[in-house]
């Protein structure tokens, strides 16, 4: 049985992050995610976050991050992630530790089914009867170090926002 996903709402200004933030602080539980150059823990840079629940689902540049620290470490609130190891180290680079009861989805399918090779969240996704669209499906080409920032860019254009990262300023 598919879920019905809701609609992304992208978070371009401090008031609307804090709005969000205040939102999502009075949940027991939300969805975080985050979108990173690559997967390495010291090297590589969150780009976007994400949060989610039943009702709504934001995604934010990096630069609002800090407006949701509250929501992270808030121990009351339950966390649900995929690969929540990864995600937490790559707060913790900015300062944020999470806390709170974690749901993470790589450790549960594991634990569900050690025999089944995709554990990830594309797997787990397939399990709920999801189709998650690949990079290359939303903006057309692989996901590559050289190509990330022109994808982000191109990605910050289509949704109409006048203000991007200092890294698409040389781009547009």
């Amino acid at each position: 049985m598919r879920m019905d996903v809701p609609e992304p709402v992208y978070v371009k200004t401090v008031e609307e992050a804090k709005r969000w933030a205040r939102y999502y602080g009075a949940l027991d539980r939300v969805g975080f995610d985050t979108e990173t150059t690559g997967l390495h823990y010291t090297q590589d840079k969150i780009k976007f976050f994400s949060f989610a629940c039943e009702e709504t689902r934001i995604a934010a540049p990096v630069t609002l991050l800090r407006y949701f620290k509250g929501v992270l470490e808030n121990r009351k609130i339950a966390k649900c992630m995929s690969n929540s190891k990864f995600d937490i180290h790559m707060a913790a680079n900015h300062k944020i530790s999470i806390k709170g009861f974690l749901w993470d989805t790589v450790t549960m399918s594991r634990v569900s089914d050690a025999s089944r090779m995709q554990h990830g969240l594309k797997g787990t996704a397939e399990l709920a009867d999801i189709k998650m669209l690949s990079f290359q499906d939303v903006f057309g080409a692989k996901m590559t170090e050289d190509n990330a920032v022109k994808m982000m860019c191109r990605m910050y254009r289509a949704l109409h926002v006048t203000e991007c990262p200092e890294e698409c300023l040389e781009l547009l």
